[in-house]
């Protein structure tokens, strides 16, 4: 995936307390509860301050990206469109920046929603964590014979 894209995880630091209720929360955060197949819902999303968003920059979205989540609901990914362009993402999707002169965004976007991509995904998912954060052991290299 690294190689058709940028993989950002969504911040683990954006907390509960950086979200505004009412008027004061300009910059929506887009949780896995704001992606279905394809599309991204924004009709009851959490909002942040203009000056929390400066401070979580790096997990802004534009139009363009893939949106999919992480943990639970792997089926959900969606494509940013232009009016979501700005938002952040919480903790648990993770934004996927395809160059489009690689692949395309939504071919990608269907490859990730096709059903043996969902199984493996989900598959991964649910090994032990610690064991895929660690680097693979190297391999020694044999010489030609």
């Amino acid at each position: 995936m690294g190689d058709l894209c940028n993989v950002k995880v969504g911040p683990s630091a954006l907390k509960k307390s950086h979200i505004a209720i009412g008027v004061d929360g300009m910059v929506p955060i887009l949780r896995p509860s704001s992606l279905t197949a394809r599309q991204i819902d924004t009709g009851d999303t959490d909002r942040t301050a203009d000056t929390v968003a400066e401070q979580f920059d790096a997990w802004r979205v534009r139009a363009g990206d893939l949106l999919v989540v992480r943990v639970g609901r792997v089926e959900k990914a969606a494509i940013v469109l232009p009016e979501h362009h700005g938002y952040l993402i919480d903790s648990n999707p993770t934004r996927l920046r395809v160059e489009p002169e690689i692949v395309a965004p939504r071919f990608l976007l269907e490859f990730l929603l096709r059903g043996t991509s969902v199984d493996q995904i989900r598959a991964t998912a649910t090994v032990n964590w610690k064991e895929n954060a660690s680097p693979p052991p190297r391999r020694k290299c044999l010489p030609h014979c």
